[in-house]
C-alpha cells in the first residue's frame, strides 16, 4: 500500500510535467516526451504490480490498461494484466493477455539472438516464457472449468488424497444454468432452472466459501455438552467471524443467508457476491479487455489522470479493509465498527446461527466399494484408502439456497473442497432445483424424526406417497413395520456373525483346508461358519417374502428391501452361493428405481435385455460409453432412482458376484454335466457384462461419465471382474 502511495504520487508529478508548456522549441520537446511516457508507463505498471500484492484487481487491470496504452507491447505489463483478469475471474481474457505477453517475450528472444553479449538475458527471457506457458494452460484450464463446467475430476480426486487437508485452489467455481429466485409466499429463496437441463448436467461446481476439516480442530477444543454439531462444525463457527472481516466477498455472500430477526433477506446480488453464472462469463469473454490490448495512440493527460484517480482510490478502499465492499453486510449488521481503536468486527452469534443451518458435511462421497462381509483384505485396503478422504464441515453460500426434498433431483458429490452437484432428471426452465440433506434409504419415521428437529415436515413425492400409503393400506402397513422389527433383530445377529469371523482365522483355516489361493478372500472356508450363515440367509430370506408382499404395489419400496436384499447378497457370497448372492443383489437394485404399473423390480426385465447390450470385445471409449447408456436404460427405463450412488455400487457387487458363478472347477463341480456347466458360465458372463456396463451407464449418467474415475473408485472390483 505504501508502495502503491509512492508511485500514485510519482505520477501525478509526470502527469504535471507532461502537462506543462515549456520553452523548448517542438523539436527539441519530443525527446522529453518520450522519456516522459516511458517513465508514467513504467510507474503505471509498478502500480499494477502493487495492486496485485494485496488482491486489488479492478485497479490492478486499470492500471496496466494505463501502460498499455503507453507501452502496448511490454510484456511485463501484459503480464501484470493477466494476472489481473484471473483474479477477477475473466479466465478467457486473462489467457488472450497471457498469450500477449508470451509474444512479446518471444519477440525479446529473437532479438536478443543476434547479440552475442545477451547469454544472461536470454536465459532470463526463457525461464520467463517457461513460467507464462504454465501460466497459459492453467488460465485455459480455469476457463474450460468457469465457462463451461469441464473439470478433471480424475485429476482432482488425485489432488485430493495426496493431502489430509485438501483445498483445490488451482480450480475455478462453475455457477451453471441456476439462479436464486423469490420462492413466493412467505417460503424463503429456492434455486431453480434458468434454462432446460438434461439428467447428468452440471448445475453447480464451487469450492468452500470456508472450511473446517476434522484434522485441524486442536486437540485441547472440547464441544459443550449436550452439543450435536460436530467439532468440525464448531471450529468453524469460531473462525467464521475473522474470515468475514477478511473477505468482503465471504461477507457479502453470508450476509444474505440470514434474517437476523428481520423479513426474509433479498436476493443475493449477483456481482455483490461473485455469483456469475457461466453463460454471463463467457458473454465477457468475447468481449472486453483482450480486444482493446493493442490500443491506439495514447489517451489524453486528463482521461489518464481521472482513471488513474479512479484506480488509486478503489485500491485504498480494498486494501485498508476489503470489507467494507460488502453493502449488505453492514446493512444487515454483520459487519459492525467498533469503538475501540475503530476496528472491524463481525457478528459471532449471527454467524454462528448461519453455520448452524447452513453448512455441509464434506460427503457423501463418489459411490466406492466396500469391503465384503467376512472379511477382505483387499477390500479392507481399497475402504481404508477411502476413509484417508479428509472429512469435515464446510459452507458452500451458493448450494445453501437449495431446498430439501427427500426424493431430489439433484446428485451431489465432494472432491476436496469441491461440490459438484450434477441434475439426476431432466428439468424445465424454472424447475426448482432440490437436494436431499438426509440418505434417502432411511425409513419414513426416521426421516420425519430427524426433519422436525430441523423445524420442518417433507411433502416430497417420497413422502407424500409414504403418508397416502399408510392411510389407504394401514395393515400393510402395519405388517412391514412388524417385519422391519423382527429384521433389525436378525440384523444384530448377523453382526455378532460377523464379529465372530475374523480374517485371521478365516486365512488360517483357508490354508488348511487347501484351498486355493485364487479363492476370494469374502469366501467363508470354515464348514461351520458357512452353515450358521446359510441358515442366516434362510431366515433372511423368509423375511424378505413376507416384506415383498407387504411393499406391493408401492412405488417407492427401497427403504423396507434395499438394505435387506444386500445383506442377503453378502451372506450368500460369503457362503459361495454366488448365483443366489447375484439374484439378491439384483434385487436391491430393482428396489430402489420407480415401481409402475405393480412391478415388483426394474431387475426383473434384465434376463430378457441382456442379449441386446452385451460386448464381444474390448470396446474404444465412445462406445463403451454408448454401450453402458444402452445397458442402464435396458435395466431402469425411464424410471427414477431413488438414490443413483447405491445404484452404481450394487451393480458393480452384481457384477462381481455373477463372475463368480461357473461353477468354476476352483470352487467344485456340482454334479452336472460339462456342457450344462458352460452353458451356466456363458449365461453368467453375459449377466457380468450387463451389470458392469450397467454400473458404467448410471456413472456417465449421474456422475460425469469420467471412467479413469470410476476404473479408480472400484479398482478391487474391476480386477475380479479381470480374473
Amino acid at each position: 500500500m505504501d508502495a502503491l502511495h509512492a508511485y500514485q504520487q510519482g505520477l501525478a508529478a509526470l502527469q504535471q510535467a507532461c502537462q506543462q508548456p515549456g520553452d523548448q522549441q517542438p523539436e527539441e520537446q519530443q525527446p522529453c516526451s518520450e522519456q516522459l511516457a516511458k517513465c508514467l508507463a513504467i510507474l503505471l505498471n509498478n502500480s499494477a504490480a502493487a495492486c496485485l500484492g494485496f488482491g486489488a484487481y479492478e485497479s490492478a487491470r486499470a492500471y496496466a490498461h494505463l501502460a498499455l496504452r503507453r507501452a502496448p507491447r511490454d510484456a511485463t505489463t501484459l503480464l501484470h494484466l493477466a494476472k489481473a483478469l484471473d483474479g477477477l475471474g475473466r479466465y478467457s481474457e486473462a489467457a488472450d493477455a497471457c498469450e500477449a505477453h508470451l509474444n512479446a517475450l518471444a519477440r525479446q528472444l529473437q532479438s536478443s539472438n543476434s547479440n552475442s553479449n545477451s547469454s544472461g538475458f536470454r536465459l532470463a527471457v526463457t525461464a520467463a516464457f517457461t513460467d507464462g506457458q504454465r501460466f497459459l494452460q492453467s488460465l485455459r484450464q480455469r476457463a474450460a472449468e468457469a465457462e463451461r463446467g469441464e473439470y478433471n475430476e480424475a485429476g482432482m480426486a488425485r489432488e485430493a488424497a495426496a493431502s489430509t487437508t485438501p483445498r483445490l485452489e488451482r480450480h475455478a467455481d462453475f455457477i451453471g444454468p441456476v439462479q436464486v429466485a423469490d420462492a413466493g409466499e412467505g417460503r424463503g429463496r429456492i434455486l431453480v432452472t434458468s434454462q432446460p437441463v438434461r439428467a447428468g448436467q452440471l448445475l453447480l461446481a464451487m469450492r468452500a466459501d470456508a472450511l473446517c476439516y476434522d484434522s485441524e480442530v486442536p486437540a485441547s477444543f472440547h464441544p459443550p455438552p449436550g452439543q450435536q454439531r460436530s467439532r468440525a462444525h464448531l471450529q468453524l463457527a469460531r473462525q467464521l467471524p475473522a474470515a468475514a472481516v477478511a473477505s468482503s466477498r465471504l461477507a457479502a455472500r453470508l450476509s444474505y443467508l440470514h434474517a437476523n430477526g428481520n423479513p426474509v433477506p433479498p436476493l443475493p446480488d449477483v456481482q455483490e457476491c461473485g455469483f456469475v453464472p457461466a453463460a454471463a462469463r463467457h458473454g465477457a469473454a468475447t468481449g472486453g479487455d483482450a480486444e482493446r490490448l493493442q490500443a491506439g495512440p495514447a489517451a489524453v493527460a486528463a482521461e489518464e489522470v481521472a482513471v488513474a484517480a479512479r484506480a488509486y482510490a478503489a485500491a485504498v478502499a480494498a486494501g485498508t479493509s476489503a470489507s467494507q465492499q460488502a453493502r449488505y453486510a453492514w446493512t444487515r449488521g454483520l459487519l459492525q465498527q467498533t469503538t475501540w481503536r475503530d476496528q472491524l468486527s463481525a457478528d459471532s452469534q449471527l454467524l454462528d446461527g448461519i453455520c448452524a443451518t447452513n453448512v455441509f458435511e464434506t460427503n457423501p462421497r463418489l459411490p466406492a466399494e466396500q469391503p465384503a462381509t467376512g472379511g477382505s483384505s483387499t477390500g479392507a485396503a481399497a475402504v481404508a484408502a477411502l476413509e484417508t478422504e479428509a472429512g469435515g464441515s464446510g459452507l458452500w453460500t451458493l448450494a445453501a439456497y437449495f431446498n430439501h426434498a427427500c426424493l431430489d433431483n439433484t446428485e451431489r458429490y465432494f472432491l476436496g473442497d469441491f461440490l459438484f452437484v450434477r441434475a439426476s432428471r431432466d428439468l424445465p426452465a424454472g424447475a426448482e432445483v432440490t437436494i436431499t440433506y438426509l440418505n434417502p434409504l432411511m425409513s419414513f419415521r426416521e426421516r420425519a424424526r430427524a426433519l422436525e428437529k430441523r423445524g420442518f415436515a417433507c411433502g416430497c413425492e417420497l413422502c407424500s406417497g409414504e403418508i397416502e400409503w399408510r392411510r389407504r393400506q394401514p395393515e400393510k402397513a402395519a405388517q412391514e413395520a412388524d417385519l422391519l422389527d423382527c429384521y433389525r433383530v436378525l440384523q444384530a445377529q448377523i453382526a455378532e456373525e460377523e464379529a465372530d469371523s475374523s480374517p485371521t482365522s478365516s486365512a488360517t483355516s483357508s490354508t488348511s483346508s487347501g484351498s486355493s489361493p485364487a479363492t476370494p478372500a469374502f469366501l467363508s472356508t470354515h464348514p461351520e461358519q458357512r452353515a450358521r450363515r446359510r441358515r442366516l440367509a434362510t431366515r433372511l430370506q423368509e423375511l424378505l417374502s413376507g416384506l415383498r408382499d407387504a411393499t406391493r404395489g408401492r412405488v417407492w419400496r427401497a427403504a423396507a428391501l434395499y438394505r435387506p436384499y444386500v445383506q442377503l447378497a453378502e451372506l450368500l457370497q460369503s457362503c459361495g452361493d454366488f448365483q443366489e448372492a447375484a439374484e439378491a443383489y439384483e434385487e436391491a437394485f430393482g428396489s430402489l428405481a420407480q415401481q409402475r404399473d405393480g412391478d415388483d423390480a426394474a431387475a426383473a426385465g434384465a434376463a430378457d435385455n441382456h442379449d441386446h447390450v452385451s460386448t464381444t470385445g474390448p470396446l474404444l471409449a465412445g462406445e463403451a460409453a454408448a454401450a453402458a447408456a444402452v445397458a442402464a436404460a435396458a435395466v431402469v427405463g425411464d424410471r427414477q432412482l431413488l438414490s443413483p450412488g447405491s445404484a452404481v455400487l450394487v451393480a458393480v457387487k452384481a457384477a462381481v458376484a455373477w463372475s463368480l458363478v461357473g461353477p468354476a472347477p476352483r470352487f467344485g463341480g456340482d454334479g452336472i454335466t460339462w456342457q450344462e456347466q458352460e452353458r451356466r458360465r456363458e449365461a453368467a458372463k453375459q449377466r457380468t457384462r450387463l451389470w458392469e456396463a450397467t454400473a458404467r451407464g448410471l456413472w456417465c449418467r449421474y456422475f460425469g461419465g469420467n471412467q479413469e474415475l470410476f476404473e479408480a473408485r472400484f479398482a478391487v472390483s474391476l480386477r475380479r471382474l479381470r480374473e
